[in-house]
């Protein structure tokens, strides 16, 4: 349909969010139309949403915003993906945004993640020292399970902290290669031709330099 229409596309091998993150490294499109956010965890560095919904203003996400406001660089927000969940695991029962970002502020680095299942796995089976449980936040999780320690958290969370289970292979590294070894046409032959020709479609229709749509 798009040949017919005359419209030139690019057919991404796997995930079309991978494609459109290997155009914007390659230098050929200046961001991405998606309402998918998982497309920065690709390697994504300017997203575009709204962008075909007459009700909404249209509006600019940059990764580079996000990691000087928030601190969420792509490897950030891939360990966040394991916390909240996204196309490649579940993310943990019982944590939200909030508590993600706390968690990975208290346990920071590449081996954050490590860091806090080890750490759980203590506390779960009474191994835990009163040394690394001091801080609010571990103060916190270890509170979900000891309902002598009055501490300002619902009964709800208290229940799904307290059956938070890890797998013996969390966080599996896979998870990390799905969105840093994707797959993704990246040949000049089957790129850059396709992009002589996109650009100035882009261009003269939607006043864009060249935006990758998912």
């Amino acid at each position: 349909m798009l040949r017919l229409f005359g419209i030139p596309y690019v057919t991404a091998p796997m995930e079309a969010e991978a494609q459109c993150a290997e155009l914007v490294s390659l230098g050929l499109v200046d961001g991405v139309i998606t309402d998918d956010s998982d497309v920065f965890l690709f390697g994504a560095q300017c997203v575009f949403k709204n962008m075909f919904n007459q009700s909404k203003t249209v509006e600019a996400f940059l990764l580079s915003d996000l990691s000087r406001e928030l601190g969420l660089d792509r490897d950030t927000l891939i360990r966040l993906a394991y916390l909240l969940g996204s196309d490649y695991v579940e993310g943990l029962p019982g944590v939200g945004p909030v508590v993600a970002m706390e968690l990975l502020k208290e346990f920071p680095g590449m081996d954050g993640l490590h860091k806090f299942k080890d750490w759980w796995l203590r506390v779960q089976s009474g191994r835990d020292t009163a040394e690394e449980t001091q801080s609010k936040f571990t103060k916190r999780f270890v509170s979900s399970i000891d309902i002598h320690l009055m501490q300002p958290l619902t009964w709800q969370q208290k229940k799904k902290f307290k059956n938070l289970y890890l797998d013996k292979d969390w966080p599996n590294s896979a998870v990390v290669g799905a969105f840093q070894l994707y797959q993704a046409e990246a040949h000049p032959c089957c790129v850059r031709g396709t992009l002589i020709i996109i650009r100035p479609w882009t261009a003269r229709r939607n006043h864009l330099n060249g935006a990758c749509q998912t």
